[in-house]
C-alpha cells in the first residue's frame, strides 16, 4: 500500500471516529440517527458494532481488490464527508466519545 493509499484509509478512519462521536452526542441531547441500520436510538455498543463491521468491510475490500483500492476509499471518503457535514449541520460540529 502506497504513502496515498495510507493517507485515504487514514482519511476514511478518521471521518468514521469524527461521526461515531457526533453521533454519540446528538443521542445524547435528543436527536435522532438517520442511518437505518443502526436505529433513530441506539446504544454506543450498537454504534460502535455498525461502524466496525462498516469499516471492516470497506478495509478488507480494498485489500481485496488492489486494482480498486483507490476508489473504494475514495467512495468511502465521500461517504463519511457527507455524514459528518450533515451532523455539522444539524447538531453544529459537537461530538462525545
Amino acid at each position: 500500500m502506497g504513502y496515498r493509499e495510507k493517507v485515504m484509509l487514514a482519511s476514511y478512519v478518521g471521518l468514521h471516529v469524527i461521526d461515531y462521536g457526533q453521533t454519540r452526542w446528538g443521542l445524547d441531547h435528543g436527536y435522532l440517527e438517520a442511518n437505518p441500520i443502526i436505529g433513530k436510538e441506539s446504544s454506543r455498543a450498537k454504534i460502535l458494532l455498525v461502524k466496525g463491521l462498516i469499516c471492516t468491510g470497506t478495509i478488507y475490500a480494498a485489500n481485496k481488490w488492489k486494482n480498486e483500492r483507490k476508489t473504494i476509499l475514495a467512495f468511502g471518503i465521500i461517504w463519511g464527508a457527507t455524514a459528518v457535514t450533515n451532523n455539522y449541520l444539524v447538531i453544529q460540529w459537537k461530538w462525545r466519545f
